[in-house]
């Protein structure tokens, strides 16, 4: 897996027109321990992996295609909040652009691996508490979203609901002007949350209830997606199938 994180996106262009290896794109380098998986099934094909740095880079890259058109090159993005609002008509029909059943592939991966039943029943208590407040504010940034403004979608778990806590930590309230989001749209969120919460904010909830201090077997998150990618339960298989099928075209 190449490490390309750091070029520009003009530099990935060009890097990609000097290749005749088939490349598979992703988004980052945080996905090396899932989308190394690829690699290893596809060894037959020399295929290379490419994380580019980010979502925003890799659909620029995806516009300029044209300019590697001699190069077999499929792109695997996240979903993040099309998840919420559509996938764009460009991306739904194009036969080398591959998306996440849920917000990100650590949402899919959690699924297929069914990580959850690690809990013990008081654990998942506690767990699915914190989710619903988690999901609370995960709708409000979905709404500042859908009105055009600026939120913090990325604030680790711990930020937004402390450890034992019962609601969403004052400071952080009144450091987002947070209001309650509108209560369909929570509902939405947070029955499919497996499918709709940022994945990095849910795998780190997981790990929360998984890892405290005293628990006989503490389970680190890279290892638990590595674990489930390794299993390959049905929807990180169906972005392998589909990249098989094109790779092969």
């Amino acid at each position: 897996m190449s490490g390309h994180d750091d070029m520009s996106v003009e530099e990935l262009i060009s890097t990609l027109g000097r290749s005749s290896l088939p490349t598979i794109i992703t988004e980052g380098r945080d996905d090396f321990t899932i989308f190394r998986k690829l690699e290893s099934r596809f060894v037959d094909l020399d295929i290379s992996v490419m994380p580019v740095g980010g979502k925003q880079k890799l659909l620029e890259i995806y516009r300029a295609r044209s300019r590697f058109s001699q190069l077999k090159v499929c792109f695997v993005a996240d979903q993040d909040f099309w998840v919420i609002f559509g996938v764009p008509n460009e991306y739904q029909t194009a036969s080398n652009f591959f998306i996440t059943d849920g917000y990100s592939i650590e949402n899919d991966l959690i699924m297929d691996g069914e990580l959850e039943n690690l809990l013990d029943p008081e654990e998942r208590v506690c767990y699915t508490n914190d989710l619903r407040h988690l999901c609370r504010w995960f709708s409000f940034c979905i709404s500042q979203i859908a009105r055009g403004q600026q939120t913090i979608v990325s604030a680790h778990p711990d930020r937004v609901v402390p450890r034992g806590g019962n609601d969403i930590n004052a400071v952080f309230r009144a450091a987002i002007n947070y209001v309650e989001p509108d209560q369909a749209l929570f509902n939405d969120v947070f029955g499919e949350y497996q499918k709709k919460l940022r994945g990095k904010t849910l795998l780190q909830t997981l790990v929360r209830h998984l890892s405290y201090s005293g628990r006989t077997v503490r389970h680190r998150g890279d290892a638990l997606l590595e674990m489930a990618a390794a299993r390959s339960g049905p929807r990180f298989k169906a972005i392998q199938d589909r990249i098989w099928v094109y790779m092969n075209s």
